[in-house]
């Protein structure tokens, strides 16, 4: 495993107790979380089987369970994974969910097959540059006709430009543009993250 992938599983396994708490206090995160469960079920209905990508603490795998849709939640942290193997065992979701303390270029370690999508939320792709790897794989699990549904950041956030102009901080202004990634901040914690643009994706 990359270094880079070494600091963000630390990183994100240091903040899995608190990430719930948070996550639900946030108003922004609550609102944009809902728009992403009216798109995952504009397209995905119950009985569907889906490979989640990046899953945390499970908090879309138990939504989507709870709309009839089967769960492979996959994550790089153990740490999240625990706390979401605490909420399949608390809610009786075993039949609905499964786990996989994996990173995204291990996904060919996952026997399963078949699945009719894929997706991955709140920018976890940006935790990668190279997308040849995760593209080969996820054209092997998903079935012909499937669909990936990913929420990432992308390389131009017009707010951001302006807040950093203001403060006369160009460097940061247009820091979403350096090609070999940045310095994001994960609670106190930093992690590598690329933003990129379409022609980056296969």
């Amino acid at each position: 495993m990359e270094d880079y992938l070494i600091h963000t599983k630390d990183s994100f396994n240091r903040i899995a107790d608190a990430f719930d708490e948070e996550d639900s206090s946030n108003a922004i995160l609550q609102w944009m979380r809902n728009t992403v469960y009216e798109i995952y079920l504009s397209n995905f209905s119950k009985g569907d089987k889906l490979l989640e990508l990046n899953a945390g603490t499970g908090i879309d795998a138990v939504y989507l369970a709870s709309k009839g849709i089967k769960v492979l939640a996959t994550d790089i942290s153990n740490e999240m994974i625990g706390k979401l193997e605490s909420k399949i065992e608390r809610n009786n979701l075993q039949e609905m969910i499964r786990t996989e303390n994996i990173s995204f270029n291990e996904l060919d370690n996952i026997s399963e097959n078949s699945f009719d999508g894929a997706i991955s939320n709140f920018g976890g792709l940006n935790c990668i540059n190279d997308f040849n790897i995760l593209s080969d794989s996820l054209a092997g699990k998903i079935k012909p006709g499937g669909k990936f549904i990913a929420a990432v950041m992308n390389s131009f956030c017009p707010w951001e430009i302006f807040y950093y102009m203001l403060k006369l901080d160009p460097g940061n202004a247009f820091r979403r543009f350096h090609k070999e990634g940045i310095d994001a901040n994960l609670s106190e914690f930093k992690i590598k993250s690329f933003i990129f643009l379409r022609k980056n994706l296969p």
